[in-house]
């Protein structure tokens, strides 16, 4: 009788342990969609898509002072990883760190270099044509084209960056948002033959603009 009982409580309390687990994990869920989706409506309310870049851009505006957040994804033929990014600037200079899905950093830069960057992330680009790529990665995140002018870049309707061609590298500024009543991008796509990779910017702040 002692040993039904036990045996009856013990069944009892892996069950709701396992409706707890359960319940849990779809409360994160629900959480996570529900911030991504207000994310998402009030990026799209925020922004006015008929008005003129050379109102909107950051170039703009002189901000000696940011911090950038986000997600980085890379996709090569035989695997993807996922990690996440900050980019931190102060004045004159700007420090690019890049942790894994565990928070390990693997990846610190203040070059800004996207070959350099590119390098240290263990992509290898078979191209010989990139060796002289000095393209700005950090200038990219931003959009700031007044400092790209050395590459094709095209524009909507509009003058609002799409895409820039780089030799055999094209960068896609897939959608942007408004942040701190400054638009910049919000998903950034940089392709070539040997790899896609994926940012998505979700955090602009600690901003200082000079007068």
């Amino acid at each position: 009788m002692t040993d039904s009982f036990i045996q009856c409580t013990h069944y009892c309390k892996n069950y709701f342990i396992q409706k707890l687990h359960l319940s849990s994990r779809y409360l994160l869920i629900l959480v996570i969609f529900s911030q991504l989706l207000v994310t998402s409506c009030t990026i799209n309310q925020s922004i006015d898509a008929s008005a003129d870049w050379t109102d909107l851009q950051i170039a703009n505006y002189k901000i000696d002072k940011y911090r950038l957040k986000g997600s980085v994804s890379v996709e090569l033929r035989n695997k993807s990883t996922m990690s996440s990014f900050e980019l931190n600037k102060n004045n004159d200079l700007s420090t690019l760190v890049i942790r894994n899905f565990i928070g390990q950093e693997i990846l610190t830069d203040d070059s800004g270099n996207i070959l350099s960057i590119l390098d240290k992330l263990n992509i290898k680009l078979s191209n010989k044509e990139f060796s002289s790529l000095e393209i700005d990665l950090f200038s990219i995140l931003l959009a700031d084209i007044s400092k790209l002018d050395d590459y094709s870049i095209a524009v909507d309707k509009y003058g609002t960056p799409k895409r820039i061609i780089a030799h055999q590298l094209d960068i896609f500024f897939e959608s942007y948002q408004s942040i701190n009543n400054v638009v910049i991008p919000r998903k950034i796509r940089i392709t070539s033959d040997d790899f896609q990779l994926t940012i998505v910017i979700s955090v602009f702040d600690n901003m200082k603009i000079s007068s």
